[in-house]
């Protein structure tokens, strides 16, 4: 698929301009994301999107390649085109997640453990006992 043009991309940052408070506002809702997925798959249908808390603003848009290295140009393309927009931060990529090593099992009757963490989130492995049953998982992720 080619790249988009760029009339395209700012016509999706000029919608996206007239809808962002109203997405800030209510951020599950359906119609506005069914038609963010619908607007950025019409400029590529092989990126990808995000939405979630920013790092210096309350939310955050990725437009995101998916690890595919011929999509990066065209994600970094759309988001050089984005407005500076009060409450919002875009990036043409998945941003590292911000992680404090622990997490919450909410069940009574269990005890979990993070047996090994490796610096920066790529790896871990976990495990949550509950009774005699004993649950694990190690999670290994590659990064290009």
């Amino acid at each position: 698929m080619p790249n988009p043009e760029s009339a395209q991309i700012l016509e999706f940052w000029t919608w996206f301009s007239n809808i962002a408070s109203s997405l800030s506002a209510d951020i599950q809702n359906p119609s506005l994301l069914e038609e963010l997925d619908s607007r950025l798959a019409h400029l590529n249908s092989k990126l990808s999107w995000e939405i979630g808390p920013g790092s210096s603003e309350p939310w955050q848009l990725i437009i995101s390649p998916n690890l595919d290295t011929g999509l990066r140009q065209t994600a970094m393309d759309i988001i050089s085109h984005a407005p500076v927009l009060e409450g919002w931060e875009f990036y043409p990529a998945r941003r590292p997640k911000e992680w404090d090593y622990k997490f919450c099992i909410e069940r009574t009757g269990c005890e979990a453990e993070l047996i090994w963490m490796q610096p920066g989130g790529a790896s871990f492995c976990w495990s949550i006992r509950m009774g005699s049953m004993r649950y694990s998982c190690r999670r290994i992720i590659c990064r290009s």
